[in-house]
């Protein structure tokens, strides 16, 4: 082996020293970095969750007005609308009213 395997190897392992120590001295401000990553992951999943189940929700409400039954408000005297689809698909052993 001659000089300048030797000196590669040594420049080697005293690079590798210098990143740990590097990387021990920044950890905290990595630690910080990451907290905010995950944090702001977090938010975007929150909002994109709500958003998701509010457009579902109005989806669901423009559906109940396209077939007729309408949005009933509370207190109204008007009679529960009757399911008319004579059975749920989910549920196979769901008869319904025929």
């Amino acid at each position: 082996m001659d000089l300048f395997q030797k000196l590669t190897i040594l420049n080697c392992i005293t690079s590798s020293l210098t990143l740990i120590f590097v990387l021990v001295a920044i950890l905290p401000h990595v630690k910080q970095g990451a907290v905010v990553v995950r944090d702001a992951m977090l938010w975007v999943l929150l909002i994109g969750a709500i958003g998701t189940l509010a457009w579902m929700g109005a989806q669901r409400v423009i559906e109940l007005e396209n077939r007729g039954g309408g949005v009933q408000a509370f207190g109204t005297t008007d009679p529960a609308p009757s399911d008319t689809r004579g059975g749920s698909w989910s549920d196979r052993y769901y008869a319904g009213s025929h």
